[in-house]
């Protein structure tokens, strides 16, 4: 993602969600997507558990005003009043060919930042498909920089599956043949992908019942070799 730039953050697990925005590279851990403020974590409410599994969703024009804004060295707050006379486009979410998907876990481990948001007035936003109460994006101008206010939306909680993805073929021949590899490994199979017209067979272990029991058997999974081996969750 580009910095600065707007996402929404969703834990799966309780349905809550809010604006931030994102000022720094990283998370720097395997599987991992996003890490998150403390303050961030507590309004998600996983600040006791550390990671949780979530969906990360950008939010497109918003992002680029934003960008744009940072290039020149304008202020913010000045390029996003407009934002409130135009409709913006539905949040997009993180595409699917990434090595680690919009819902991955995330890791406070290194999170030091704040939960930022958009402008000094509520910024009007088209509702996500999934997210019906996700209408505005109320901030603040801090410094010239806009930063979103810490809003939580809830949203119905939908079960979701998380496992280890080892490998990713267009020849479903290489997936059963790394299927039969790794068969001792307990709970694994193939699950079949569309990706812009292509199909692929992705070999994953699991589903999981934990973070950490996704965590312990990827480090399983690397240390026999398989290196590009992630965490993905399923809805």
């Amino acid at each position: 993602l580009q910095i600065p730039s707007l996402v929404r953050v969703t834990n799966l697990s309780n349905g809550r969600s809010i604006v931030l925005r994102i000022n720094d590279r990283g998370p720097f851990k395997r599987g991992r997507l996003i890490d998150v403020s403390k303050r961030a974590s507590e309004l998600l409410g996983f600040q006791q558990q550390g990671t949780a599994r979530v969906r990360v969703q950008v939010l497109p024009k918003e992002s680029r005003i934003l960008a744009e804004a940072a290039k020149t060295g304008q202020p913010t707050q000045l390029q996003l009043a407009s934002i409130q006379e135009q409709p913006s486009r539905n949040a997009s979410s993180w595409p699917t060919t990434q090595p680690a998907p919009s819902n991955a876990p995330v890791d406070l481990s290194s999170a030091e930042g704040k939960p930022m948001a958009l402008a000094p007035s509520a910024v009007t936003s088209e509702p996500l498909a999934d997210d019906p109460m996700a209408t505005t994006i109320p901030g603040h101008n801090e410094d010239g920089r806009f930063l979103p206010d810490p809003v939580v939306f809830e949203q119905p909680v939908t079960p979701t599956n998380i496992y280890v993805q080892v490998g990713s073929f267009t020849d479903p021949n290489n997936a059963q043949n790394l299927l039969r590899r790794l068969s001792h490994m307990g709970a694994i199979g193939i699950y079949q992908a569309l990706v812009d017209g292509q199909s692929y067979s992705r070999v994953r272990v699991g589903p999981m019942h934990s973070v950490e029991q996704a965590d312990a058997m990827l480090d399983k999974m690397i240390v026999q070799g398989f290196t590009t081996a992630h965490i993905v969750v399923d809805e």
